[in-house]
C-alpha cells in the first residue's frame, strides 16, 4: 500500500530519535560523573594517586598546536573510557 513506505520511514525516524535520546542521557550521566570525579581528584594530595585515577579514566589525550611563539595555541582532545565498548571525547580550544 501507499502508506507502507511512510510508516517504515516514520518507524526509522522514531528509532533514530530514541537512540539519540539514549545518547544524550549517556552524555549527561558522563558529564555528571566527570564533574564529581574532578572534585574528588582535586581533593587528593598525593600526585601518584591522582595519576593512577586519571590513567584509569582516560583512554587517550591528544594535543594539536598551531602558530609559534606568543601566538601559539593548543587544542586538547581527551577521550574518556566509561565502558569497554564506548568512549566520550571532550575537547577544549
Amino acid at each position: 500500500s501507499e502508506l507502507e513506505p511512510l510508516q517504515e520511514e516514520l518507524l526509522a525516524i522514531s528509532d533514530r530519535q530514541a537512540h539519540a535520546g539514549r545518547q544524550v542521557g549517556k552524555l549527561t550521566n558522563a558529564q555528571a560523573l566527570l564533574d564529581s570525579l574532578r572534585e574528588k581528584v582535586a581533593a587528593i594530595a598525593e600526585p601518584a594517586e591522582k595519576r593512577s585515577i586519571i590513567e584509569a579514566l582516560v583512554q587517550s589525550i591528544e594535543v594539536a598546536t598551531e602558530g609559534q611563539g606568543h601566538h601559539k595555541t593548543a587544542e586538547v582532545h581527551v577521550t574518556y573510557r566509561f565502558e569497554p565498548s564506548s568512549s566520550v571525547e571532550y575537547s577544549t580550544p
